[in-house]
């Protein structure tokens, strides 16, 4: 089984271009990819399966959140690039910033992961939530999109 414990860096950073790999053959061969919904990037210490059915395993320092394009390498020499996988979601919206922000007020409350722009909140899916948020006058929209949730302020970057 493949172990990675090491972050490499970003697929989209300055100091690391991912068409460098691309060009060895022998390395292109070692690129594996692996999909993941957003609490399973929280996931340090864990074993998963690649998008193409290699058993591999994580060990990475606690509290690491892993994002979209983070490039990981095995002791073994193996690249490991994690793309953030589409999954079912509420998207929040509304003409008025304020019920926005009393909308985010009440799933902090609750501890719900949430991503949070400028112009939407979304959260996973809650038939719940969204019965209460829909309530106070919100727009929900249910849909399929890669999550990316707030990271906690004692997170790693």
């Amino acid at each position: 089984m493949l172990v990675f414990e090491q972050i490499l860096g970003k697929e989209k950073d300055a100091y690391f271009s991912l068409q460098d790999l691309l060009t060895d053959e022998k390395t292109r061969e070692n690129i594996l990819i692996l999909s993941l919904k957003a609490e399973d990037r929280s996931r340090t210490r864990y074993r998963f399966q690649s998008d193409d059915g290699q058993d591999l395993c994580l060990r990475l320092a606690r509290g690491t959140v892993l994002d979209d394009g983070d490039l990981l390498q095995a002791n073994t020499g193996e690249y490991l690039i994690i793309k953030a996988r589409a999954e079912d979601v509420l998207t929040i919206t509304s003409p008025d910033y304020l019920q926005l922000i009393k909308a985010a007020y009440h799933l902090g409350n609750r501890h719900t992961p949430c991503e949070i722009t400028p112009i939407y909140l979304r959260i996973g899916f809650d038939p719940i939530l969204a019965k209460m948020l829909a309530e106070l006058g919100l727009e929900i929209t249910q849909e399929t999109v890669a999550f990316y949730p707030q990271k906690g302020a004692y997170q790693h970057p």
